[in-house]
């Protein structure tokens, strides 16, 4: 029987085997910007070497640059390909083992906004120089 969509079977069946395989997980990941923005995290749905999927789109656009740590993997550069609703989709840069984004020794400590390096010195606050030694 004749094809009635116009795509070719034998076309869509390679384009889905040139296609990393993708894991469905439930990940943690650190998404840093490049703009001055603060880390954020994210839950990673979805992973593959060649990229990932997200929840929480919200400062996402499509063609933005990106660092991501998710598991031992650590600021690994990925640009948002595409952005719907609260999701969105991520390409690595090179590809990554899947296995070691999935490993249980947590991603990046969200940096925390640096201070002005002041101490102290009024009051009870001045006399305190660890919070767990009296």
């Amino acid at each position: 029987m004749p094809c009635t969509t116009g795509i070719e079977t034998s076309k869509i069946s390679e384009n889905r085997s040139a296609r990393p395989e993708r894991l469905s997980v439930m990940l943690m990941a650190v998404i840093e910007y490049f703009d001055g923005e603060l880390p954020t995290k994210r839950r990673v749905r979805d992973i593959s070497a060649g990229g990932m999927r997200v929840d929480g789109a919200e400062k996402l656009q499509a063609d933005m640059r990106v660092a991501v740590s998710v598991g031992a993997i650590h600021a690994a550069g990925a640009t948002v390909r595409w952005t719907r609703s609260q999701l969105a989709g991520l390409a690595f840069d090179e590809t990554i083992d899947p296995d070691e984004a999935r490993k249980k020794n947590g991603s990046a400590p969200i940096p925390q906004p640096k201070t002005s390096g002041a101490v102290p010195t009024a009051g009870w606050a001045g006399e305190m120089r660890d919070a767990y030694k009296p």
